[in-house]
């Protein structure tokens, strides 16, 4: 669906958010994967957010202004940041950089919600759901991930759902006499 929507332009992302969240899915998929962590869920993430990155590109769906600046700014600080510390500090580290990379997606979203796929974030919902409920035990390497990719994907979610219905509901109003 959304690689459908990527060929015929009908589909708006962030391709900001998209390159950073590949950058740092693998940072995740790789830190877990030495961990013997949970990592499934970052490896499918890796895997299609690389063919989703690459088809933005090569349609030409990119743009870079300061607010990617500073979003890859936050994300290159919470890496080094990954690379200094403990294991579970690390772990925070990577996931704050994967919710500052969400940013830029969720501002084009807000902006223009009808761009953006409410089926394909519900499948990532679904998928980031049973990532959490399916992992071993209960510690910061294991769910703060997952846990908070099943935040941004109910966020995002919640925005596409809610600006949609509002405009919806301010265009049937306007029709009333």
């Amino acid at each position: 669906m959304l690689i459908k929507g990527i060929r015929g332009s009908t589909v708006k992302q962030s391709f900001a958010s998209w390159l950073l969240w590949l950058c740092l899915d693998f940072i995740a998929f790789s830190g877990m994967f030495l961990e013997s962590g949970n990592w499934h869920l970052a490896g499918i993430h890796v895997a299609l957010g690389g063919v989703i990155t690459l088809m933005f590109w090569h349609h030409g769906q990119y743009y870079w202004s300061w607010f990617e600046t500073l979003v890859l700014t936050l994300a290159v600080i919470c890496t080094i940041v990954w690379l200094m510390t403990d294991n579970n500090t690390a772990v925070l580290a990577s996931t704050g950089a994967l919710v500052a990379a969400s940013l830029p997606q969720m501002r084009e979203t807000w902006l223009r919600p009808n761009g953006c796929p409410k089926k394909i974030w519900f499948i990532f919902w679904c998928a980031n759901l049973s990532s959490v409920i399916g992992g071993d035990q209960w510690s910061i390497s294991e769910r703060c991930y997952p846990v908070t990719c099943l935040a941004l994907s109910s966020t995002m979610l919640s925005i596409i759902i809610v600006k949609q219905y509002r405009a919806k509901y301010i265009t049937s109003t306007k029709e009333i006499p």
